[in-house]
């Protein structure tokens, strides 16, 4: 970064990581200097999905082939994860043909009462925490124990199950009323657009106050998607605000997928 500011050093970019500058440029620093944080997004239609590893590695575990099988139900490490798995009946993981064809019946495991997760699936949880595990020994060189896995896949079984009945649970007032615009705010409308080709967005936005319009564009590189290009779009405007004296705004966007990761934490 650049000193002072949460710029990129570019020409330092260039000459570390050269092969990896439009990646790096197209992450886009937070004005304000938040601190970064891992955050594994779900899809819009609320699952959460991975990549496959290759099939050319080996096991860190035991030096044979890796492949998602082996990793997941057949390695001698997933074996004791799986026996420590709290189900009403013993898995023996290395006897599954493999996971495709035994999908179905794993996610079907009755858990046993104490753990508090009768009403939903373990399976996927242990297959996540497995894979957590794996990557954690590859890339960290930190070894997990299979009942720290069991433990964590347990924990994430159970906040998972808690989100779902907090969704779950029906709205008093569904019905959402309007707060009446403030006295002393301003109308903010954001706009957009991109060259996926370029690689290039164009933001625009409008101040309106007391019928008095103002309006505003800049050039934006690097950017990865158009709802990346309407985001930095809203993020340009408070400068421009605070620089009129503006501490009030109404704030408007054509981005309703925008709006709702906003407003409502609404997966994008």
């Amino acid at each position: 970064m650049m000193p002072n500011n949460t710029e990129w050093n570019r020409e330092l970019i260039q000459q570390v990581l050269p092969h990896e500058e439009v990646r790096i440029l197209s992450l886009k620093p937070s004005k304000t200097g938040i601190p970064d944080k891992l955050i594994w997004l779900r899809s819009k239609f609320g699952d959460y999905t991975t990549k496959n590893i290759g099939s050319s590695l080996t096991c860190k575990y035991c030096n044979q082939d890796e492949s998602i099988n082996h990793l997941l139900i057949h390695c001698d490490f997933a074996y004791n994860v799986w026996r420590l798995a709290p189900f009403s009946s013993c898995i023996d993981s290395i006897g599954l043909l493999d996971l495709s064809t035994a999908w179905l019946s794993l996610c079907k495991l009755t858990c046993l009462p104490p753990v508090g997760i009768a009403s939903g699936p373990l399976t996927p949880w242990i297959l996540w925490s497995l894979w957590l595990a794996r990557n954690n020994r590859v890339f960290n060189n930190k070894d997990t124990t299979p009942e720290e896995v069991i433990t964590k896949a347990t924990a994430a079984a159970q906040e998972w199950l808690k989100e779902q009945r907090r969704e779950d649970t029906p709205m008093i007032n569904p019905t959402k009323q309007r707060h009446p615009r403030p006295a002393n705010s301003i109308k903010l409308h954001t706009d957009a657009s991109w060259r996926a080709d370029l690689r290039l967005a164009g933001l625009g936005w409008t101040l309106e106050k007391e019928n008095q319009i103002s309006s505003f564009t800049v050039y934006c590189h690097f950017v990865n998607s158009s709802l990346v290009a309407e985001g930095l779009a809203l993020r340009e405007t408070p400068t421009c605000c605070i620089a009129k004296g503006t501490r009030c705004v109404l704030c408007k966007s054509d981005s309703l997928q925008l709006i709702r990761a906003l407003t409502e934490e609404s997966p994008i």
